[in-house]
């Protein structure tokens, strides 16, 4: 039987923590280790794992980090940590995740083939539509600002799919792979740190998306995830500003670093025009913190395209 490692990275959400522990707990394939990464939870998540009896529980290796490392960071740890098990495999979900009980068995991880890298489940939401954004492909021609095609219903025939790219959410790494490239880069912090990744990944083999193997992911938001591309036109509200950086810092120095040279100058030309759309946006929103608005998207795509990767920078740059 293959030897699985689920990694679970968790910040302030211990009731959605806990009924992911619960499936994962589940599962008709039982685990080898859940990994689970805490990323200084400030909430009681420490508390309530020691209730429920999780801190000494032999299939649970809880680590709670000194400091919040974003989604980049916990799974950076998670799997480093993950693969010092030794397992044949490291499935990967944040804690809004809940695997149905056959998600692993679904994966049918005894059955890859040696040029498999990866397998992934079917995010579903808590409307019951399959999340789309989470799964497909990526084309470093394309001049859009993410160079992503998403998966859409016409694309499930019942059987497995090859894809390019998946989220954090219910994707299982080979660690044979795992081994021969780096971690996900930690310095993202958040957004895009699965789609970088997923790249490298697949430079090895093919990934698989195998749609009867369903994980529900109990996101709010419609695109979700770290890999859904941060292009927004929507106000957020000043405190939750900061979050907003990292997306278009991130993917924009993947890009450059991903294209050729015309196409770097395309994706570039696209960026640059969506500054001037957010920063004409924020000045027609009025508020006293409009300019501040203004210069942290600017930063944004300055660090990314000269791979600054100071994480307190938005911060600085909002509240200094």
């Amino acid at each position: 039987m293959e030897k699985v490692v689920a990694v679970v990275v968790t910040f302030n959400r211990k009731a959605l923590l806990i009924e992911c522990l619960a499936a994962l707990l589940r599962q008709s394939c039982p685990l080898q280790k859940i990994v689970l990464i805490d990323n200084a939870s400030t909430d009681g998540t420490h508390e309530a794992l020691g209730e429920l009896g999780h801190l000494s529980h032999p299939s649970i290796d809880y680590h709670r980090l000194s400091s919040n490392t974003g989604g980049a960071g916990g799974f950076h740890e998670g799997m480093k940590r993950g693969l010092a098990l030794a397992p044949d495999w490291l499935w990967l979900m944040d804690d809004d995740a809940e695997p149905a009980d056959d998600a692993l068995e679904q994966l049918q991880l005894g059955q890859c083939q040696d040029s498999t890298v990866a397998v992934a489940c079917m995010p579903v939401g808590t409307d019951g539509v399959p999340q789309w954004v989470h799964r497909g492909w990526h084309d470093p021609k394309s001049s859009d600002l993410v160079g992503l095609t998403h998966l859409s219903q016409k694309d499930l025939i019942g059987t497995p799919v090859q894809i390019g790219f998946a989220s954090f959410v219910g994707i299982c790494v080979s660690a044979r792979a795992a081994r021969q490239i780096d971690l996900p880069r930690k310095e993202f912090f958040i957004h895009f740190d699965d789609y970088e990744y997923c790249i490298r990944l697949g430079q090895l083999g093919d990934l698989w998306l195998m749609p009867h193997s369903l994980i529900l992911h109990k996101d709010a938001r419609t695109a979700g995830g770290a890999i859904s591309g941060s292009v927004t036109r929507q106000v957020l509200k000043y405190d939750r500003l900061w979050l907003t950086y990292f997306g278009p810092r991130n993917r924009l120095w993947m890009r450059l670093h991903q294209a050729s040279l015309d196409t770097r100058i395309k994706v570039l030309m696209a960026e640059s025009a969506e500054v001037l759309r957010h920063c004409a946006g924020a000045l027609r929103h009025r508020d006293d913190h409009m300019f501040r608005r203004c210069l942290l998207r600017i930063f944004s795509f300055v660090d990314g395209v000269r791979g600054n990767f100071d994480n307190e920078r938005p911060r600085k740059v909002l509240f200094d």
